[in-house]
Formats: C-alpha cells, sequence, structure tokens
C-alpha cells in the first residue's frame, strides 16, 4: 500500500511541475500577445547566459551557428515570432520577450532563454 501511495505521489508531483510550466508559457503569451518587437533588436550574438559560449548569431535575415558559421540559415521575422528554414524542415517560435540584452521564445512548449553577448 506504501508503495502505490508513493508512487501515487510520484506521479502527482511530475504532472504538476508541468502544468505549472505550461501555466508559465500561457501568462507570458498573455502578457507580450499584441506585441509587435523591433526587428533590429534580434540582430547579434546570443548565449545561454551572459558567461557562456555564443549559440548562434543572427545578421538580418541569416541565422549562424558558431560551429557552422560557413552555413547560414534563412531566418524570417514576423510581427512576434520567427521562423528558420533549415535544409529539410522548418523551425517556428514565438517571441515572448526582445530586448537589447534578452531573448526569450516559446517553441513546441518549451522556453528558451537566452542574453545578448557584447564580447
Amino acid at each position: 500500500m506504501i508503495k502505490y501511495s508513493l508512487i501515487l505521489l510520484i506521479a502527482s508531483s511530475i504532472v504538476s511541475c508541468k502544468e505549472v510550466k505550461t501555466e508559465d508559457v500561457s501568462s507570458l503569451k498573455e502578457n507580450n500577445l499584441q506585441i509587435e518587437f523591433d526587428r533590429e533588436l534580434i540582430n547579434g550574438v546570443w548565449a545561454e547566459d551572459k558567461e557562456s559560449n555564443a549559440l548562434f548569431y543572427i545578421e538580418n535575415d541569416s541565422i549562424f551557428y558558431t560551429g557552422q558559421q560557413d552555413k547560414p540559415y534563412a531566418i524570417k521575422l514576423d510581427k512576434n515570432s520567427f521562423s528558420i528554414s533549415y535544409d529539410n524542415y522548418i523551425s517556428k517560435a514565438e517571441i515572448l520577450k526582445l530586448t537589447k540584452d534578452s531573448l526569450v521564445y516559446v517553441s513546441s512548449k518549451n522556453i528558451t532563454r537566452l542574453y545578448r553577448r557584447t564580447e
């Protein structure tokens, strides 16, 4: 009996965590639903935090990943979303926040928070 109670407790905790994350996405979307972001703000070098190496940089309509700088992919910004055209598919994301220092977007229910690198 204790074993089943423990399993139920763990399962409900996992479900609770997922619900909180979904609510977090929803509340961020509601707060930014009508915002159209300045296209120039997305240009630059982006990393997971201010101390990490860059993941990619965006220049106008191209995104360059740090490991593949010789192969840019097309990026299209449309109001509060963007899409990246890869060789075999298109990735789409909704921008939740875009400032001179940070970029927060959601794709496939995952929130990604990035920071602009200045060095």
